[in-house]
């Protein structure tokens, strides 16, 4: 099992999670709001959220198994889910939403710009390892509008803060996420695993992401027609194979229009600022990426098109991909956030630009020194003819 590294969080929401007052909960799940007969839900409590994992799974007592294909559940309030974290389920924390392909979540889940704080998932075992995060498995379903602030997840294979794989369909969008996440293979900011028709929109991360093979900013792995459009990530990618700043693995699936403004993006082959390896026809298009990126090795892996400090604060849209009219808060000096607010921009960030620009007046001091000795070696020269 590869190793994984526990580091802070670089970037933030404005909203930091140590300020956020959520509703919490009792560590014993709520199924009373359901209706088999409903097609439409609004839960906001923590015990709620967790009945609905058990509803999906299957686990509910006296409920049968719903998918929610065709029902939309709405939430109406922040959720702290420290109730369900390291002191539930034997450990492991929280309950993905989906735990497995077959029990995927199949509806609509809207988070209305709310925010999840305290989820804490440890499952590194072979029973619950696998499709790990606030959601498990989405298949031909939506997560949108909801963001997970200083998650701490730990799991082995599809592993993403929003959901762990999504396919056939399946969207994650307007979604943000903050905290740690490690495991061993198709590990993300967002989402573990993008599989077929499936896409990851309007999205940011700050998460910092470990692994070993397809690891990613945002995505570890896009495949068979899966996309990530318009996102960005801020957090330090660490992997073996095939490690990106947006996508670790792009195979017959598309990255478009993002752009990584990690510190660093580290492996030991297919390492690269936006993505890490690219083979059966994926496609990486229109990306930007931090100049000031560390990338480990420098000399492989998809790049995108640098972008200095002073562009990425010029107006807040990293060059008109993040705009108002595509959900989006914008303002000079500051990133790009959902739900009305801005994101500071990282201390990295702005170090970098002081030091470029100390560097930059340290040249620029030579050259004039230089340019004046010129000058007056000319002009005695002239003298003496």
């Amino acid at each position: 099992m590869f190793l994984f590294a526990s580091f802070a969080g670089t970037g933030a929401h404005t909203d930091d999670a140590e300020d956020a007052v959520g509703s919490g909960g009792t560590g014993t799940p709520d199924t009373s709001w359901y209706d088999v007969t409903a097609t439409s839900f609004e839960i906001g409590t923590a015990d709620q959220l967790a009945g609905l994992s058990e509803i999906v799974n299957g686990t509910a007592s006296g409920i049968l198994k719903d998918s929610f294909l065709n029902k939309t559940v709405t939430l109406t309030d922040d959720v702290d889910l420290s109730a369900y974290g390291r002191g539930y389920n034997g450990g492991r924390g929280w309950v993905h939403i989906g735990d497995i392909y077959a029990d995927a979540f199949k509806g609509m889940f809207d988070g209305a710009g709310h925010k999840i704080t305290g989820l804490y998932i440890n499952a590194f075992d072979s029973l619950n390892g696998y499709n790990v995060g606030l959601f498990g498995a989405v298949v031909g379903g939506t997560v949108k509008n909801i963001g997970v602030e200083g998650a701490e997840i730990h799991g082995v294979e599809s592993i993403g803060a929003v959901a762990g794989f999504i396919s056939l369909g399946g969207t994650v969008t307007n979604c943000y996420s903050t905290g740690v996440i490690s495991g061993e293979n198709y590990v993300g900011g967002i989402t573990g695993a993008n599989g077929v028709g499936s896409s990851v929109t309007n999205c940011y991360s700050s998460c910092n992401v470990s692994g070993n093979k397809f690891i990613g900013g945002i995505v570890g792995y896009d495949s068979d027609t899966g996309m990530t459009s318009n996102c960005y990530s801020m957090g330090i990618v660490k992997g073996v194979n095939s490690v990106g700043g947006i996508a670790g693995l792009v195979s017959s699936g598309r990255v478009v229009n993002c752009a990584a403004l990690n510190p660093s993006v580290t492996g030991e082959e297919n390492t690269g600022r936006v993505a890490g390896l690219i083979t059966a026809g994926g496609v990486c298009t229109d990306n930007l990426a931090f100049a000031g990126m560390s990338k480990t090795p420098a000399k492989s892996g998809n790049n995108g098109t640098g972008i200095t400090p002073a562009k990425i604060s010029e107006d807040g849209t990293l060059g008109g991909r993040f705009t108002e009219a595509g959900g989006w808060t914008a303002e000079n000096g500051s990133l790009p956030g959902l739900f009305g607010g801005t994101v500071e921009t990282p201390e990295y960030i702005l170090k970098w630009k002081q030091s470029f620009m100390s560097a930059y007046m340290v040249i620029a001091v030579i050259v004039v020194i230089i340019a004046a000795a010129v000058a007056v070696y000319i002009l005695k020269t002239r003298k003496r003819n």
